[in-house]
């Protein structure tokens, strides 16, 4: 297999970071920088080398990472790659919290240099929670803005992500792994594969304008299981014509 391109690193670091959203091929092309077309020739090029897998819903084929461990291998790789790139003052920063299993910067302090404060998940242990707390508050005494974190063990990062926690899924989809990137993507995976065996439910367009839904809003469905009555088809036997039955039915509603 050749390498993959910069476009490709991106879906695969996309769909990774945004994994419980549905994506079709014109919608990550505007995120990714690619024509739709050229967005489809990437994804059909992934899917080949099982990286990235397709599943119909109505008439879109929705993309999503397979997580299986080349996928895996591949996104902790370029999880590592975007914060070498866009934080590396923040690995350094926060290099004394050897105790934490994963950190991710996420928040105000990666889109402007007004942020007030600078948000950390931090993932550990709960018997390194000491350790880590004396450390934030050295930081607290240095930085001139405050450190903020969010204090996560493992089971409780998986929990909040299945719920979906959306706060935690933002976290995800739009901060930069400092450290852990291994950790984070078996987390994902585990979460991912749960949400694997969900179903989907596809609002016409017409109802989502009408409704005025949005993404992330909460709608409350109710939900009717049809019956198959094909098994009885030919069962009843009559002289009648269908014509003549179909006559009689409606005759009791005119």
């Amino acid at each position: 297999m050749r390498a993959l391109t910069e476009k490709e690193k991106g879906i695969v670091l996309l769909l990774t970071k945004d994994f419980a959203a549905h994506y079709n091929a014109r919608s990550l092309s505007k995120l990714v920088g690619l024509s739709p077309r050229g967005a489809l020739k990437a994804l059909k090029f992934l899917e080949q080398n099982g990286i990235v897998a397709s599943t119909r819903i109505g008439k879109a084929l929705i993309y999503r990472l397979t997580f299986d461990d080349y996928a895996q291998r591949l996104a902790s790789l370029f999880l590592f790659e975007e914060a070498q790139t866009k934080a590396l003052r923040w690995i350094k920063e926060f290099k004394e919290f050897k105790q934490a299993t994963a950190l991710v910067l996420f928040g105000s302090v990666l889109r402007t240099n007004k942020h007030n404060d600078i948000d950390v998940l931090i993932l550990a242990d709960e018997k390194d929670y000491a350790a880590l707390e004396h450390l934030v508050r050295e930081k607290n005494n240095i930085l001139v803005k405050p450190l903020h974190p969010v204090w996560q063990v493992r089971s409780d990062l998986e929990k909040n992500l299945r719920k979906p926690d959306q706060v935690v899924l933002e976290i995800m989809k739009t901060g930069i792994v400092l450290k852990g990137q291994d950790v984070i993507v078996e987390v994902l995976a585990s979460v991912a594969r749960k949400w694997g065996d969900s179903l989907a439910v596809i609002l016409p367009r017409e109802v989502v304008k009408k409704e005025n839904i949005h993404r992330n809003d909460r709608i409350r469905l109710s939900v009717k299981k049809g019956v198959d009555i094909s098994r009885f088809f030919g069962c009843w036997k009559t002289k009648k014509t269908a014509q003549e039955l179909k006559d009689e039915s409606r005759s009791g509603w005119e």
